[in-house]
């Protein structure tokens, strides 16, 4: 078989039961381009090996302490024969046969095109400050994004909005990752880390909402706040971010008034215990997002406990200083 043109990328760890989903809507795709899909996976317990091998992948297996979000995908990169790289998270489902098309053709039409990101669509079972996230973030409008002339002014006040990528579904032009390849360092937030150095580099990032994937987390208080931790750390480390302990309190009251809009023609069920639980869920976010921005202060140990990926937190640190140093 020749080289194919896109390599699509998904790395793997319990990812039973959306694996089987995801892989079946990827191989159902109806594309002009031919693509292989590469598997890495970091140590699965469940049924995903199982269910990986009965697609026709090429499966790689490291050891859980390998993994890293940008240290993975750098892998995949390096395995892939494509000119094009597709990331895919093991919990995003396509939504049609149209998925890969369209996103590759955001990035192969356009040769000043770093790289593209698809929409999300939340379950059904999404909690309402999930989905209002989602909607807010990822709707039905297409965006080119570069900098262009903007001063840095303009630049630092809509840096949020214009670094804005997803590798839950994207598509990267393997030689602009050549060169700006995913820090490895960062625990979290290495899509977006990659869009703000390729718009730095003079590239563009498009926003294609008409490439769709189910995705969204349904998860637990104290999953949330680990991966809210991961993130503030993260921020703290690529973008500066800075965080009050005195408006976690309002900023959550005011989060809970902005589900409670959003979710206004919700069933009356959902409504009645929506305030209490989006409340928890915010305050959540803001508690741990404000002890990930000071990470910095924390113990390796309590740092190692709070975050979904302990094994990473000792060489992010490394790195980190490292940067400062300079």
């Amino acid at each position: 078989m020749n080289n194919p043109a896109v390599s699509i990328v998904i790395p793997t760890r319990n990812g039973d039961p959306f694996i089987g989903q995801c892989l079946k809507s990827v191989f159902a795709q109806k594309s002009s381009l031919d693509f292989e899909v590469i598997v890495i996976d970091s140590g699965s317990s469940d049924k995903t090996l199982d269910i990986v091998r009965g697609f026709p992948v090429t499966m790689v297996e490291i050891e859980p302490h390998e993994f890293g979000h940008g240290k993975t995908r750098n892998q995949g990169a390096s395995l892939a024969r494509g000119e094009y790289l597709v990331y895919l998270t093991q919990d995003a489902v396509p939504v049609d046969e149209h998925w890969l098309e369209t996103l590759v053709q955001s990035v192969l039409q356009d040769a000043r095109v770093a790289g593209a990101y698809s929409r999300w669509i939340p379950r059904a079972d999404c909690g309402i400050p999930e989905a209002r996230w989602i909607n807010e973030r990822f709707g039905p409008i297409r965006e080119v994004k570069r900098l262009g002339r903007l001063v840095e002014s303009d630049y630092l006040g809509h840096m949020e909005r214009l670094v804005l990528f997803s590798d839950v579904s994207s598509c990267l032009r393997k030689t602009v990752w050549t060169g700006i390849p995913f820090d490895e360092g960062l625990i979290f937030g290495e899509d977006q880390q990659w869009s703000r150095m390729a718009l730095e580099a003079g590239h563009t990032i498009i926003y294609e909402p008409e490439s769709i994937v189910y995705h969204s987390h349904r998860e637990s208080l104290t999953q949330r706040f680990r991966r809210s931790f991961d993130v503030g750390m993260s921020m703290k480390d690529n973008r500066g971010a800075s965080a009050s302990l005195l408006r976690i309190l309002p900023g959550s009251l005011l989060e809970t008034a902005k589900d409670c809009r959003f979710a206004r023609n919700a069933p009356l069920r959902r409504r009645v215990r929506l305030p209490l639980q989006s409340f928890c869920s915010h305050a959540t976010d803001g508690t741990a997002w404000w002890l990930g921005v000071h990470h910095r202060h924390l113990p390796l140990p309590i740092k190692r406990r709070l975050s979904t990926v302990p094994h990473l937190i000792r060489s992010a640190d490394a790195m980190v200083s490292g940067r400062s140093s300079r």
